[in-house]
């Protein structure tokens, strides 16, 4: 990660080596899994077998705790999106 003294006057850019970078972005958006799973289960929506959005979460999760990147800060400078719901 960049030492604190360096971080003035510094810029974003993206980086592929995890241990170079500051934040950590998770491409998963959680709100899209939902209404996919809303839209396919006419509004049923629970934890349980068969539920695809909760699979697909629980999924990300294990991934994304199981990285060295998770490891290192336990989370802490990672990114995820979260929205409210997709208007139609």
């Amino acid at each position: 990660m960049t030492p604190p003294h360096q971080r003035t006057g510094s810029f974003a850019r993206r980086v592929f080596d995890a241990a170079q970078a500051d934040v950590v972005f998770v491409p998963f958006f959680a709100t899209l899994s939902a209404e996919m799973q809303l839209a396919n289960a006419k509004g049923a929506f629970k934890k349980k077998v068969g539920n695809e959005d909760y699979e697909r979460q629980r999924q990300v999760v294990d991934l994304v705790k199981n990285t060295e990147a998770w490891k290192r800060s336990g989370g802490r400078d990672h990114v995820f999106v979260l929205t409210g719901y997709v208007k139609t």
